[in-house]
């Protein structure tokens, strides 16, 4: 998805399946891969935007949750996720080798 003219945000989808195991049930899931607005065309809606057309393809799409992810430090990001009704579901750790 892009909104603004010429394009200053963007959020690009994905599709997982999953088939049921015996550890989980099968599950469609929409992770939002990367999605960004450009620093001077933040606070102007297209954040909002662009989190609502990736909901309205999940709903048309029957998926059963949507996922997505930011970096730990970026609190302005996590800010915004929460206030569209995201919460955190689970943590990633890493280790260098």
């Amino acid at each position: 998805f892009l909104t603004g003219e010429p394009a200053t945000g963007y959020a690009l989808c994905q599709l997982e399946t999953r088939e049921a195991s015996i550890f989980s049930p099968a599950i469609r899931r929409l992770l939002i891969d990367h999605i960004a607005v450009a620093p001077q065309a933040r606070r102007q809606g297209q954040g909002r935007a662009l989190l609502q057309a990736a909901r309205d393809l999940a709903r048309d799409i029957r998926v059963d949750e949507i996922l997505l992810d930011t970096w730990e430090a970026n609190t302005e990001a996590q800010a915004f996720f929460r206030a569209a009704g995201f919460a955190p579901r689970r943590m990633l750790f890493r280790a260098t080798p």
